[in-house]
């Protein structure tokens, strides 16, 4: 191509100077030195000049030129690596333990707790004025002493009862003594245990009274049914309140879950203990590492989808019920994968993948088999092998047998 460039110009030198030809045949005939040399000067300097544009034009040629060029290419070494394969998502934070703490008593309220303290499971947050149940209660426990204090004495009467009967059964047995004394000694025994049965009876029946006055009067400790912060005061003391009415709000921050609708195409690989990756954007991006919990038993006929929940550690309190999180489920892993950039794979005529391989100063068209793909790159199962070098760049003008040059 450089010859044929140079020869063009040549042949143009020649028909440019052919203007001049008339002062070059009048050097010759003229037969004088100096015309000579000055005819031969004027041509020089106009060669010169001329062959000087020429070397402009071939830099400039050989620069955009590309089929004549050797491609530059940048490439990288085979190393194993650790694959993994996810599934992206979004998901909700949620908490079971976020209820609402209503009464089960009619009274005044006096709340014992304010919004962000900590509280236990049980511990009584408020209570509710009794309406006189405390001394209901006390005369119950009153009337349950007494009986059982009389029991305690028809026990003692009729063990004594029981050992008279005894002896005058041994005596009438012997022949001895009156039947008198006999049978009188056994109603005696029979009367007392009846006393001791129906005594036993209003024991039972005083406790079971104590028993419910004690539990309506219990009704009147509002609990804390889990151990968790108080996250909203509803309802505020000296309110008169009934059953059903919004007292407090209670939240535990501790046990938080991150919530999935996953589609039913994904249930043979999603299950109990699947690693999953949580990302929450509101708090910095944060990172969790955590795996399923709990799998749904079933598919919503609207989007038909499964819910998957994934415990989430919260020490700091940071995250709310309600939050939305980036989730990934890790379906596959492969810790000694080959992996390429999605970018190098290219498609032949008959549909294959192939990748560039270097070959000392030469590339190789290499078929490929395509395993899982992430966002990081592409496993290859087949074709490629430990230690080879690939092209990440500059693959674009390449042909299998080119000759490149490498620059990483």
């Amino acid at each position: 191509m450089k010859n044929i460039v140079t020869l063009g110009f040549i042949t143009l030198f020649l028909f440019s100077c052919k203007n001049e030809s008339i002062g070059y045949e009048k050097a010759l005939e003229s037969g004088d030195l100096n015309q000579l040399k000055e005819a031969k000067s004027t041509m020089q300097k106009e060669a010169d000049e001329l062959f000087a544009k020429i070397k402009k034009l071939d830099e400039k040629i050989a620069v955009l030129d590309t089929t004549h060029r050797i491609p530059v290419v940048s490439v990288e070494k085979i190393i194993p690596q650790a694959f993994r394969h996810y599934l992206d998502f979004q998901a909700n934070i949620e908490t079971d333990e976020n209820v609402v703490v209503s009464p089960e008593f009619s009274g005044t309220l006096k709340l014992l707790v304010k919004e962000g303290q900590q509280v236990s499971r049980g511990q009584i947050i408020g209570k509710i004025s009794d309406g006189g149940l405390s001394q209901q209660l006390k005369q119950a426990e009153v009337q349950v002493s007494s009986v059982k204090a009389q029991l305690q004495q028809a026990q003692a009467q009729v063990e004594l009862a029981k050992l008279t009967y005894q002896k005058q059964q041994s005596l009438w047995n012997q022949k001895i003594g009156s039947e008198i004394q006999y049978l009188q000694s056994k109603t005696n025994y029979e009367t007392a245990q009846k006393q001791v049965n129906a005594l036993a009876s209003q024991v039972s029946a005083s406790q079971r009274g104590a028993d419910a006055v004690r539990e309506s009067l219990d009704k009147t400790n509002l609990r804390a049914p889990f151990s968790g912060i108080i996250d909203e005061v509803i309802t505020q003391n000296g309110q008169a309140v009934s059953p059903g009415m919004q007292i407090v709000k209670l939240v535990n921050l501790s046990n938080m879950k991150a919530v999935v609708e996953v589609p039913e195409t994904y249930l043979p690989v999603v299950g109990k203990g699947t690693q999953a990756e949580i990302t929450i954007p509101a708090l910095n991006n944060r990172e969790l590492i955590s795996r399923v919990s709990l799998l749904g038993n079933n598919i919503n006929s609207a989007n038909r989808t499964f819910k998957v929940e994934i415990p989430v550690q919260n020490a700091d309190g940071l995250v709310k019920p309600n939050l939305i999180a980036k989730v990934k489920l890790i379906d596959y892993v492969n810790g000694n994968a080959i992996v390429v950039p999605k970018s190098i794979l290219k498609i032949d005529a008959s549909g294959n993948n192939f990748v560039f391989v270097l070959k000392g100063d030469k590339v190789e068209q290499r078929k490929i088999t395509v395993g899982k793909q992430n966002n990081d790159g592409v496993e290859i199962v087949n074709g490629l092998s430990e230690g080879e070098t690939v092209v990440v760049g500059g693959i674009q003008q390449l042909e299998d047998g080119n000759k490149v040059e490498v620059r990483n």
